[in-house]
């Protein structure tokens, strides 16, 4: 994704008085998330909690209880840049207006958990019949992206027209200041990104960028709010924004929803249509897979246009059909210094002569006409901006518009404007030397700007590489870089030589299910690798396209076919996070130790190998066999066992590595007959009938066959920055029948006998 510039970080605690009380607290975590919200929520009304959030936590679907107030959710930045938080809010019921609801986001990269795509979804929300009073929701300093259908909803539904039902609660302050606004919803039939349907005091929008937002309906929208349920006067701040989007219908839209003492300032924006049409300005189609980008002509609105720069006449043609900036019906309005291309005033020359709407100037006490420049009125182009189709929108303070708003003030986002030389520059960072290596960018864009600094991410994958340093002389694997001009860097590596590579690095999320067989991520994929499940009457598995539960499967045949789904988890050796293979025996067959049910992975070639080593990584955070057995076969019946190790709950990564004669089948298998390592709490649990908490867990990460000159490991660390191997713990290994331990301590193996 796209990101316009580097956010500003910024994060200041409101002084408190002798009767307030401030709390703060540093999450990390979805489930300390959810605890720090709770427990501010059992705060007085004057305190104030401070929740600091550093990485990414998706919090999913969530309701504010009804006494929360005077919150601040504040964004950590890390190695990774800014923090992340992905939610979808639903605001607290509160019958009070002493319980206003209070909530403010800084410095956060906000997104909707559902993404761009989902439908009927909204980052904060409330659709019912109930009393949400709200004191304060504020953003500043924030980047928001992948919203759904809107941003914020409030809507009363099914409110009584008789006067019996007076709205919704007051909502007494928006703000919108200091931040990045892209990539809203790709659905056609999207919601205003502000819809309000509750009485509200102020709402206000500074300093802020718009752009990429696809489907965008209308910016602010009003609704419901009569006489009847509660209609009021509304003071309205749009100032200092660039907005560079196509809007389908009026951009605010205030209508009859708020009285005539409302009062609207807007004043120093841009509001432009984009001349061009790509991926996110002016889609067609309604569904995901009708938005596949292709250069052909499609036709909106009547008219034809391709992906890629309008021509003079289409710009021309869309600037003729325009969308309305504002449909104010009456009150004092403040309509001064806007740079428009797309977009018009309605005529409310008639509401003017009525009396309905009273021209302002910055105070009541000025007035000016309702007046707006074209891009020409202020010899302004779109090649003024840096490079606004690839999200640049800086401008020299050199030009004209920098001085063109009300009282001399810039027009746009003060932020967009720099001294600097502007200049686009480009970065090729690529790996040389290996397949499976990586490089990770950071900020990702498209193009940057001359001076931007850029951190490069040298990714070694796991065991697959060591990292010989970068195409510039510079040997650590995280660099900063700045960019002055075009630059090609190259990242060099020496990968280990293999056969085949099974390590997920393919997954993103925890908890994925695979069915039998799994192709190597690298190497020859000729070999396969199968999960061989022996389950007992009444076992729930996946059926074989994965869609659906089976129960009690009574076919042997068919009920080990359905076993085959492999279950991968990312999460389970704290510190050192890898993608594995789960290996699982029933609880009640792995207590009982039920002879030949241990569950296994087995690697199948198409032709018989050469003299092969294999290497992985072994962990549990269970009740494994006390022994593992790596054997050969030729046939996939006759077994031999090439290598043994053992295994206990140390809840590390143990390194495993074995040599291995030509055979076409390798089989990783618990030893029945060696016994299980079971606690004396478990062990409790068994004596008692609770077969359900003994069942065997045993991890296999990074899974790499090698021919016979392989050199082996090269690092143990799953961290692409980080070459030198923790100390772990001594494990018992058999080789070749020997009894042996094998000792691995800063990158060096040691054989212990």
């Amino acid at each position: 994704m796209k990101k316009l510039f580097t956010l500003l970080c910024a994060v200041a605690l409101t002084a408190s008085v002798s009767a307030q009380k401030i709390t703060s607290v540093t999450v990390t975590t979805k489930s300390e998330l959810t605890t720090a919200i709770n427990d501010a929520a059992t705060l007085s009304p004057g305190d104030f909690a401070y929740i600091y959030i550093q990485g990414d936590i998706n919090l999913g679907s969530f309701t504010f209880p009804g006494t929360t107030r005077n919150i601040h959710f504040v964004g950590i930045d890390g190695e990774e840049g800014q923090s992340t938080l992905r939610a979808e809010f639903e605001f607290p019921t509160n019958e009070s207006e002493n319980d206003g609801f209070g909530a403010t986001f800084e410095n956060l990269h906000l997104m909707d958990n559902n993404g761009e795509w989902g439908n009927s979804k909204h980052f904060m929300n409330f659709k019912d019949a109930n009393k949400h009073f709200v004191d304060t929701l504020r953003f500043t300093n924030c980047e928001i992206s992948n919203i759904c259908r809107s941003f914020v909803r409030c809507q009363i539904n099914d409110a009584p027209t008789d006067g019996s039902y007076t709205g919704a609660g007051t909502f007494k302050h928006f703000e919108m200041t200091n931040c990045v606004f892209h990539n809203a919803s790709r659905q056609s039939n999207a919601m205003p990104l502000i819809y309000m349907a509750q009485p509200t005091n102020t709402m206000v929008f500074r300093n802020n960028t718009f752009y990429d937002l696809t489907y965008l309906n209308a910016l602010v929208t009003y609704n419901y709010m009569t006489d009847e349920t509660g209609r009021q006067a509304l003071k309205f701040t749009f100032e200092n924004n660039t907005l560079v989007a196509y809007a389908k219908s009026t951009l605010f839209n205030f209508g009859s929803y708020v009285n005539n003492e409302s009062e609207f300032h807007i004043k120093n924006n841009f509001f432009l249509f984009p001349n061009w049409i790509d991926e996110c300005n002016n889609r067609v189609g309604d569904t995901n897979s009708s938005h596949d980008m292709t250069e052909e002509a499609t036709t909106r609105d009547g008219e034809t246009t391709t992906f890629g720069y309008m021509t003079e006449d289409e710009v021309q043609a869309r600037v003729e059909k325009g969308t309305v900036l504002t449909n104010i019906e009456g009150g004092l309005v403040q309509l001064e210094k806007n740079v428009l291309l797309g977009y018009k005033h309605q005529n409310m020359a008639d509401a003017i002569e009525a009396g309905d709407i009273i021209n302002l100037g910055d105070t009541e006490e000025e007035e000016d006409e309702i007046s707006f420049y074209t891009m020409e009125d202020v010899n302004f182009a779109w090649t003024d901006f840096t490079d606004p189709k690839m999200d640049m929108f800086q401008i020299n303070i050199a030009h004209p518009v920098y001085t063109a708003g009300v009282k001399g003030a810039p027009i746009g986002d003060e932020r967009n404007y720099t001294d600097k030389v502007i200049k686009v520059v480009y970065l090729n960072a690529h790996v040389e030397g290996s397949k499976s290596a990586s490089i990770t960018v950071s900020p990702q864009k498209d193009a940057y700007m001359s001076g931007d600094v850029v951190t490069l991410t040298a990714n070694v994958n796991g065991s697959l590489n060591t990292f010989k340093g970068w195409s510039n002389g510079m040997t650590e694997p995280v660099i900063e870089v700045t960019l002055d001009d075009d630059l090609d860097i190259a990242a060099n590596f020496e990968e280990l030589n293999y056969v085949a590579v099974w390590n997920l690095d393919d997954l993103t999320t925890n908890n994925v299910k695979k069915l039998s067989p799994v192709t190597p991520n690298y190497g020859d994929e000729s070999l396969a690798l199968n999960y061989m499940r022996y389950l007992p009457d009444g076992y729930v598995v996946w059926n074989a396209d994965n869609s659906a539960f089976v129960n009690d499967i009574e076919d042997a045949d068919e009920k080990k076919a359905a076993g085959n789904v492999f279950m991968t988890r990312n999460n389970k050796v704290a510190g050192d996070i890898r993608n594995c293979y789960l290996i699982t025996t029933s609880a009640a067959e792995f207590a009982l130790g039920a002879d030949g049910h241990a569950d296994y992975l087995f690697i199948e070639a198409a032709e018989t190998l050469q003299p092969t080593k294999i290497q992985f990584f072994a962990a549990t955070d269970n009740v494994p066999y006390k022994q593992y057995a790596i054997s050969t076969s030729a046939d996939g019946e006759a077994w031999t066992v090439a290598s043994t190790f053992e295994m206990s709950n140390n809840g590390q990564w143990n390194l495993v590595e074995a040599e291995l004669p030509a055979a076409k089948f390798i089989r990783i298998k618990g030893v029945e007959s060696e016994g299980m390592f079971i606690s004396a709490d478990f062990q409790e649990l068994i004596d008692a009938g609770t077969n359900s908490v003994a069942s065997e867990y045993l991890f296999v990460a990074e899974l790499i066959l090698m021919p016979s000159d392989g050199q082996g490991i090269v690092s143990v660390s799953n961290n692409g920055a980080e070459q030198q191997s923790p100390v772990y713990n001594l494990m018992g290994i058999r080789v070749n029948g020997q009894a042996k331990g094998l000792l691995i301590q800063n990158g060096k193996k040691h054989i212990v006998k």
